[in-house]
């Protein structure tokens, strides 16, 4: 299951840390003010990796990364290509194919999400 943060002024950072877990990886409460997440690589989730399903909730991830997410299935109809979970994690397969690839953040609800450097 995630790691729930539901609480005000948090900040977890971490050098080179590598989250590689199934499922989502945190999931925010409506309470979840203030908080600052830098320097993970996020890798393995099976659904969406971040989670924001309460209203209210003000994060900012700095200098994060996402590899290898398998959520769902997106179409390759148009160029440039990317694909996430490919060997290298560079181009995609040839046009009108498809690939997986999991979301980086679920938001259903009003709440506030910055990316610096991600």
């Amino acid at each position: 299951s995630p790691i729930f943060i539901n609480a005000e002024d948090i900040t977890i950072e971490c050098v080179m840390c590598t989250v590689d877990l199934p499922g989502t990886h945190f999931s925010f409460g409506p309470h979840a003010r203030g908080i600052k997440i830098k320097g993970f690589t996020f890798k393995g989730a099976t659904t969406s990796s971040l989670t924001f399903h309460h209203h209210g909730a003000d994060v900012h991830l700095e200098d994060c990364y996402w590899l290898y997410n398998s959520g769902g299935v997106v179409s390759n109809n148009r160029q440039p290509h990317a694909n996430v979970n490919g060997a290298d994690g560079m181009m995609s397969p040839p046009p009108g194919s498809s690939t997986t690839a999991g979301a980086v953040a679920d938001l259903n609800s009003t709440s506030t999400v910055a990316f610096y450097r991600c």
